[in-house]
């Protein structure tokens, strides 16, 4: 069958509708697209969940939810990474970031784990934080593979962080390599092809 192309008519066409508003629908409206971005994520979470028990069996909470700036600055003066920033300044910073992930144990934050990235080519992923009292349970591995995860199912091509003193062979687990020995960055670099 061949379709006529009609001029002037006023006949609905779901083939003319596509065709006009072909750049419209490919668009998703941002509200939705948010929304299936979080439903996405919580999906993936539940598969890391049940991927990470905990080895108390306590009850474990891994979700993509950023913290709050009390909760990040307690997590950064644990980590003796800052007593100065202002709670503000921290929820400037949370704001500002493309994605955090956070694991809670018996409703309470145990880690975070912020990502920063232009969703094509780079991520930089910062603020692997978790809290004295979990440290050595899996929380900052299920943290590492969450944020990989995230990266891979985008495609991006280089992610890259800057590791604490004494952590490189634990982010070498996940794929990345040390660019030299005086440089303290990593990188993990893909092959993905860009369309």
């Amino acid at each position: 069958m061949r379709l006529k192309k009609l001029k002037n008519r006023n006949i609905f066409s779901p083939f003319s509708l596509f065709a006009k508003d072909y750049e419209q629908a490919l668009r998703p409206h941002p509200d939705i697209e948010d929304w299936l971005k979080l439903l996405l994520a919580k999906l993936f979470l539940l598969q890391l969940l049940n991927n990470h028990k905990n080895q108390d069996s306590n009850p474990v909470n891994i979700d993509c939810l950023a913290p709050t700036s009390k909760e990040l600055s307690e997590l950064y003066q644990q980590a003796g990474w800052t007593n100065h920033a202002s709670l503000e300044a921290l929820q400037h910073s949370i704001y500002a970031s493309s994605c955090w992930f956070q694991v809670s144990i018996e409703e309470k934050l145990a880690g975070v784990v912020r990502l920063q990235s232009d969703y094509i080519r780079y991520c930089c992923i910062y603020d692997l934080l978790v809290d004295k009292d979990h440290r050595s349970k899996g929380v900052g591995s299920a943290l590492m593979e969450a944020a990989v995860q995230w990266c891979d199912q985008r495609q991006i091509q280089i992610v890259h962080l800057w590791p604490a003193t004494g952590r490189i062979p634990f982010f070498e687990r996940f794929g990345f390599q040390s660019l030299s020995d005086k440089h303290p960055m990593m990188i993990r670099s893909c092959s993905y092809t860009i369309d």
